[in-house]
């Protein structure tokens, strides 16, 4: 049960706490699409991906689950360019 400390979600481990599981560059990949005016439109699809991908108790998939995690975020990233553009 989440109680709002570190460990319960990497989204907020990252945005609050200052880092995650994931480590870097996830972290800082994160924290700056944060600072982005229109993140909060796409700010639940980062936190699907990092806890889906979440690499917490799969240290043996981890390379996989980091390159598949920054590939999402790439994807999002863009997701929000676009979105300044339509504005």
């Amino acid at each position: 049960m989440a109680n709002g400390r570190p460990g319960d979600h990497p989204f907020t481990d990252i945005l609050h706490y200052g880092s995650s599981e994931f480590g870097e560059p996830i972290d800082s990949i994160v924290k700056e699409m944060s600072k982005h005016p229109l993140f909060f439109k796409v700010s639940d699809d980062v936190a699907d991906l990092l806890w889906e991908k979440s690499p917490f108790g799969r240290q043996n998939e981890k390379a996989t689950l980091l390159a598949e995690t920054e590939k999402g975020l790439t994807a999002i990233s863009a997701r929000l360019a676009k979105l300044v553009e339509e504005e």
